[in-house]
């Protein structure tokens, strides 16, 4: 969980980055930045439901038993 949190904060870094430099931005870190987007967040949302969900669903059931 600390990692995928982490490849998040360096997304935003990376987004604020490239809001710093408009106009002029470097249009290859924005393509690279936009590549990484949709598999880092495909990525974090497998691991939320194969993960996360699950275990927060347990932890629920347990406290209502």
């Amino acid at each position: 969980m600390k990692r995928a949190h982490w490849e998040k904060l360096q997304l935003c870094v990376a987004l604020e980055r490239i809001a710093d430099a408009l106009p002029g931005v470097d249009r290859l870190k924005c393509l690279g930045t936009a590549n990484a987007i949709v598999p880092l967040l495909r990525s974090i949302h497998r691991y939320e439901e194969t993960v996360i969900f699950p275990a927060y669903e347990v932890a629920v059931a347990a406290n209502n038993a």
